[in-house]
């Protein structure tokens, strides 16, 4: 990540706003332990599902088929995030060794799924310590036939062979380098090496997604067509032994829904904004880390920087500020090493004021979840967008590379069944912890297909790319 020098200034406000996040009431103890006793957020599970229409409470896996969305589910989901978050030096210690594939959530049996290439006692007591501490969770551990490291490498084998630019292997490399000097030595290599291999290639085959299937211990790969010779090509490069979805999939932003009347003049999440010509949605407050500026987030293809942004469409006393972060794709990190999101910084006119909420029913974000994406998989989120019925949700099912028509590539995007629709792009997606909320990113747009499946920006990679920090 990016290191900017800060103020004095900018510094305090950093700490109250650590102070404040670390004492936000409305987060349930009782419920991060596993207790469903607690009356006050089980209600506040009840009265998000009343906004929602009965024929849509359901969930859409990432084969299309319905389960049934219930208060108990919504319980499970924030169960399951918290066993996610006591599980995470596990996973790095675990990747590490190379006996570790993968882990997923499953919301409706309440169940915490894990790959392991070895299933052994050294290995599964340490993680059934953590579950014990979660009351109503349960572990499955799965015989995984290759773990995180080896199926990196098989996507990036295709990615060298098919793809320009870095692979993600390469991306993960240089993202685990902390020291900026050495990131910086270490880009020019890897970038020389990439151009190299790009002057060299002689097929570049149309896919838009691609990225690991953690339900399957595989992968998962979307092509603009499922051709018999591109499937073949791709397995001449990995072999037959690693599971591979295939889907087919046209990359399809969210952008130019005509305007709808809904205005706020203080700004939260989830309403709209206008940019010429498009009407999208506001995702959430952020400060600027190398001036303390105070703005929003929102979606990075409908404007570069200094594009105006109004609200909620262009008329008198309607632009509520600029667009002051987006970096190219030849630019980001200053390094020129590719984007991590499709997002983009507005810092507000003064006089404009952005609270810490979202609509509807002024949500207050509690915090951002800046976890690796690859760890969020089967978990229950939200989008709040300008397209009816505005607050959508769905489950997250892979994370990998996409092919953006406007920043080429990104990676670690995360694919989710969340409905989303033209002028959705920007807007949160959230996971509702029983009052509070947690953002996780912001909506980019679908891959289309008969279950056609959306996908957002994480928060690691909107730090990364625009310099911003929050709630």
């Amino acid at each position: 990540m990016r290191r900017f020098k800060k103020s004095v200034g900018l510094l305090i406000t950093m700490t109250l706003i650590a102070i404040l996040t670390a004492t936000v009431p409305g987060i349930s103890s009782d419920l991060a332990s596993g207790k469903n006793g607690n009356n006050e957020t089980m209600t506040n599970f009840y009265s998000l599902l009343s906004d929602t229409k009965p024929e849509d409470r359901y969930i859409r896996d990432q084969h299309g088929n319905r389960s049934p969305l219930t208060a108990e589910v919504l319980s499970n989901n924030v169960k399951l995030f918290e066993v996610s978050k006591r599980f995470n030096s596990l996973w790095d210690k675990y990747e590490a060794e190379g006996i570790f594939g993968g882990a997923f959530a499953d919301v409706f049996t309440c169940t915490f799924n894990v790959w392991l290439k070895e299933i052994k006692e050294e290995y599964t007591k340490p993680i059934e310590s953590i579950i014990r501490e979660i009351e109503g969770v349960e572990v499955k551990f799965i015989k995984a036939r290759f773990s995180l490291i080896e199926l990196y490498m098989f996507q990036s084998m295709i990615e060298e062979a098919f793809l320009n630019g870095l692979t993600s292997y390469e991306v993960r490399l240089l993202d685990s380098i902390k020291d900026r000097i050495l990131r910086e030595e270490r880009a020019k290599e890897i970038t020389m090496k990439a151009k190299k291999r790009d002057n060299s290639r002689v097929v570049v085959l149309p896919i838009t997604f691609i990225g690991l299937d953690f339900w399957n211990n595989g992968l998962v790969i979307m092509l603009e067509e499922l051709k018999p010779q591109y499937m073949k090509a791709i397995r001449q490069i990995v072999g037959d032994e690693v599971a591979i979805q295939f889907k087919e999939g046209d990359g399809k932003l969210s952008s130019g829904r005509p305007p709808t009347d809904r205005y706020i003049p203080d700004l939260i999440g989830g309403i709209q904004i206008f940019t010429p010509p498009r009407a999208t949605t506001i995702g959430f407050r952020a400060f600027c880390w190398n001036t303390g500026a105070l703005g929003f987030v929102m979606t990075g293809h409908v404007g570069w920087v200094n594009t105006q942004v109004h609200q909620p469409t262009i008329a008198s006393n309607n632009l509520v500020g600029t667009i002051t972060k987006n970096p190219s794709r030849t630019t980001t990190g200053d390094l020129g090493l590719g984007r991590r999101s499709d997002a983009a910084f507005v810092t507000v006119n003064t006089g404009i004021n952005v609270h810490r909420r979202i609509w509807p029913n002024d949500r207050y974000i509690h915090a951002w979840e800046s976890s690796s994406p690859d760890r969020h998989i089967g978990r229950v989120l939200f989008k709040s967008g300008i397209t009816q019925p505005w607050v959508t949700h769905g489950s997250t099912v892979f994370v990998g590379r996409i092919t953006s028509p406007i920043f080429g590539a990104l990676y670690n995007q995360v694919f989710t069944t969340i409905p989303v629709a033209d002028g959705d792009s920007g807007g949160p997606i959230w996971q509702d912890l029983g009052g509070p909320v947690l953002i996780y990113g912001v909506v980019v747009g679908t891959i289309g297909g008969p279950t056609a499946q959306s996908y957002y920006s994480p928060i690691i990679g909107i730090t990364e790319d625009l310099g911003v920090f929050g709630p």
